[in-house]
């Protein structure tokens, strides 16, 4: 890392805590929602039997006919004995009766797993300044490198704790910095500094030109007395250096 370092950046834990909770809080009602589309699947078999299969009560007990192969079954073994036997026919009793409970306990699953992955990102993301370069790492990774005198301007935002620093190319975002303010405040300096020095060298110039005239003047003048130019030639070089 070349040039003295000014200021490193710090992960924004806020950001971090909100996304570790919601993580664990989803992955938590998959669990739930998968538990409650296997009972509730179960029992639909269940339910199953006793509305659309033929049943008589006999010796204290209710039997079913089984919907497909015909067979009889007591109340207790013809929710297993679909289950296990025509469950390629009818589907499963997840899919036919928990449907809607094991869809959403996917999205769920997925949507905790989408968070784990962005936490694991923007654990990466970073920024170095020094006094001649500001170094990161934006969120997917990349490494950059930016001159200081390239950075023309910085912003930063409260959601998802951004600091976006602009180049001649564009805007470039590392999210996730806890202490952005302050990193903006070193950027802040650095360009006025910057401005400050170049003002100064534009003042210069024409101090540098004027000297140069003077000097030009006087070498024309110990010509005009040696009689090497005239008059009229003095007159006109003093005019153009005068301008």
């Amino acid at each position: 890392m070349e040039g003295n370092v000014l200021i490193e950046s710090k992960s924004c834990k806020t950001l971090k805590r909100i996304i570790i909770i919601s993580s664990i809080v989803m992955l938590v009602v998959s669990i739930i929602l998968l538990i409650a589309g296997i009972s509730y699947g179960k029992s639909g078999w269940a339910d199953f039997a006793h509305y659309y299969c033929d049943h008589i009560y006999h010796q204290g007990d209710w039997w079913y006919e089984c919907y497909y192969c015909g067979e009889w079954f007591s109340e207790t073994k013809i929710s297993s004995h679909f289950l296990n036997s025509h469950g390629d026919k009818a589907g499963s009793s997840i899919v036919n009766f928990g449907g809607p409970f094991i869809f959403f306990h996917w999205v769920t699953l997925l949507s905790a797993g989408i968070l784990l992955l962005t936490f694991c990102l923007l654990s990466r993301c970073k920024v170095s300044v020094t006094d001649k370069n500001v170094y990161g790492k934006t969120f997917w990774g990349k490494k950059v490198v930016l001159p200081l005198y390239m950075v023309s301007a910085y912003s930063t935002s409260k959601i998802y704790s951004v600091l976006s620093i602009a180049t001649s190319s564009g805007y470039i975002k590392f999210p996730c910095i806890g202490n952005r303010e302050e990193i903006a405040n070193v950027l802040q300096q650095l360009i006025n500094e910057r401005q400050l020095n170049t003002e100064n060298q534009e003042n210069e110039k024409p101090k540098q030109a004027n000297s140069n005239n003077l000097d030009d003047l006087i070498k024309l003048k110990s010509l005009l007395d040696s009689g090497i130019i005239t008059q009229e030639e003095f007159d006109k070089k003093k005019k153009d250096l005068l301008g």
